[in-house]
C-alpha cells in the first residue's frame, strides 16, 4: 500500500508556474530509496500507479466541467 502525504501548498515551481495549461506534479517515489526503485522499475507497479494516476484526474475533470 501506497501512503498518499497529501498536497503541497504554496509550493512555487518552475515547472507548474510556467506551464500555459492545468498542470499537476507528482512525486511518485526516490530512486535513492531501494525499495521505491525496485517498485518504480518493476512493470505492474508502474501500471498500478498509472491506473490510479488516471482516475484521480478523471475525477478531477469531472467536478471541473
Amino acid at each position: 500500500k501506497i501512503t498518499d502525504k497529501g498536497e503541497v501548498n504554496g509550493a512555487s515551481f518552475l515547472i507548474l508556474r510556467n506551464s500555459p495549461v492545468p498542470a499537476v506534479l507528482m512525486e511518485l517515489g526516490y530512486l535513492s530509496n531501494s525499495l521505491d526503485n525496485r517498485r518504480l522499475n518493476d512493470q505492474q507497479h508502474q501500471e498500478y500507479l498509472a491506473t490510479n494516476i488516471y482516475a484521480a484526474l478523471q475525477k478531477i475533470q469531472a467536478t471541473v466541467e
